[in-house]
């Protein structure tokens, strides 16, 4: 195994391969349900900003919740107290 730091293709093969073949914005249905990849941090941050509700957060199954939970996860008002003491302003300095 090379030591760099191109680390998609090992850690996610499918998102990898479809960037390459169809590019950073791109759509793939994950059985049923459409994904939309988006890799373009102007319009991430349009997107992660957006309060009309039209990008929701994926539901996740009950068993992964049991092994991955936090700020990507919660929603309302628990999601709105991670995130305030997540945010660099929250860093207080002695």
């Amino acid at each position: 195994m090379n030591l760099n730091h191109k680390i998609l293709p090992r850690v996610n093969p499918l998102l990898y391969k479809i960037v390459k073949e169809y590019g950073k914005m791109s759509m793939i249905w994950f059985g049923t349900f459409p994904r939309v990849n988006i890799m373009d941090p102007e319009l991430v941050k349009e997107v992660l900003s957006n309060k009309s509700g039209h990008f929701e957060k994926l539901k996740q199954h009950p068993f992964a919740k049991l092994l991955a939970t936090g700020v990507a996860t919660y929603e309302g008002e628990k999601w709105a107290n991670h995130r305030r003491l997540l945010s660099p302003c929250s860093i207080r300095r002695s």
